[in-house]
């Protein structure tokens, strides 16, 4: 929080954070995560992002197949293949 990192609009910044605060277990980033993978549809970006959560905590798992289910259809039909079948392993 020191430096803001979670507010970044720099995609590649917020991105990095939020991959080391969910590796981390920090519940409290999230909001920030589900914020941005519903806000971009890069795979890029979204799918390590899913497979990291999907494989930390159950409350994490929970909010990434709630999350998916929500916005697939947000999603590249690709991407949205690809995370669909990351959540099957």
């Amino acid at each position: 929080e020191m430096y803001g990192f979670h507010l970044s609009k720099n995609s590649e910044i917020l991105f990095r954070f939020c991959m080391l605060a969910v590796q981390s277990e920090h519940v409290d980033i999230y909001p920030t995560v589900v914020r941005f993978i519903t806000s971009q549809g890069r795979m890029k970006y979204i799918r390590p992002l899913y497979r990291v959560m999907f494989a930390s905590s159950s409350m994490a798992r929970g909010i990434a197949v709630d999350t998916f289910i929500k916005n697939k259809d947000f999603y590249h039909p690709i991407a949205s293949k690809m995370i669909a079948y990351d959540m099957t392993k």
